[in-house]
């Protein structure tokens, strides 16, 4: 609770929600949309660092480009290693099941020859993208 009041007292301007318990990404990041007054959500985990430009960057790509849902940037971590976007196959409960049961380091090297893999070095089209840092259309 210590971070909650930390964050009410260095950023006045936003609202800390407390959930009472970790409900989960999903859950946890829908939580406050109904408070959200922008078209664009950004959805930033704790321990994630911005560079300066990246959020300007993202949202004028957004609004420069009507056709795109929901935009992700280059994950590094603190070394500086570029995290992988992971296979690019059609998400289902089954899919993510399968990758979580039988995925390793070593089958995944293997799949990326015979599935869709994206550069995480260049630009492009996904068919996921991880929640780290993500921003995203509100809708409707």
């Amino acid at each position: 609770m210590a971070a909650a009041r930390w964050a009410e007292r260095e950023f006045p301007q936003f609202t800390v929600i407390n959930s009472g318990s970790n409900l989960g990404f999903g859950k946890a990041n829908n939580l406050p949309r109904p408070r959200v007054k922008s078209d664009l959500v950004l959805f930033l985990n704790p321990d994630t660092v911005l560079l300066k430009s990246s959020l300007v960057s993202m949202v004028q790509y957004l609004r420069a480009h009507e056709e795109i849902g929901a935009l992700g940037c280059k994950m590094r971590s603190p070394n500086g290693e570029v995290h992988e976007l992971g296979l690019q196959y059609f998400l289902s409960p089954w899919t993510e099941l399968a990758n979580l049961t039988f995925v390793s380091k070593h089958t995944r090297r293997w799949l990326s020859k015979h599935s869709p893999l994206q550069d995480p070095q260049q630009s492009g089209y996904v068919t996921k993208l991880y929640g780290g840092c993500l921003l995203c259309r509100k809708g409707s």
